[in-house]
């Protein structure tokens, strides 16, 4: 993860439907929390899941074996934010025509995913600091 700037873990939903999570750079976190502007009139639960849905939409690489759209690692730098958007909106797009229950399951297991990383790399600090 430090060389390559990302980390990804292939998971295992249910039986035939496996998913690749990708760590999400902090320059892509940021873009992202920008783009909440464009929802402040919608209520927080909106919000919320609305967020939920752009980080799985810009975490996920595949989904069995399959691209959710084109490939954000090389959106970098802030003069790229625009075309990262765009890229974006087409993943966005192919998460929020899935149903609900698949949808849920993806934020719950993203969350899972990147708890997963932050343990891995605070290895010893609940030793250090307690639980």
């Amino acid at each position: 993860m430090v060389f390559k700037g990302y980390t990804d873990q292939e998971v295992t939903l249910r039986e035939n439907f496996k998913v690749v999570f990708r760590t999400v750079t902090t320059q892509q976190s940021l873009w992202i929390e920008q783009l909440m502007s464009n929802i402040r009139e919608e209520t927080m639960q909106y919000g919320r899941h609305w967020l939920s849905l752009k980080q799985i939409a810009c975490s996920i690489q595949t989904i069995n074996g399959r691209s959710i759209g084109p490939s954000l690692s090389n959106y970098t730098k802030a003069s790229q934010k625009e075309d990262f958007y765009k890229a974006l909106e087409s993943r966005f797009e192919a998460i929020t025509n899935m149903p609900s229950v698949l949808t849920d399951d993806l934020i719950v297991n993203h969350t899972w995913f990147s708890g997963r990383v932050r343990k891995l790399l605070g290895v010893g600090v609940g030793n250090k600091v307690g639980n």
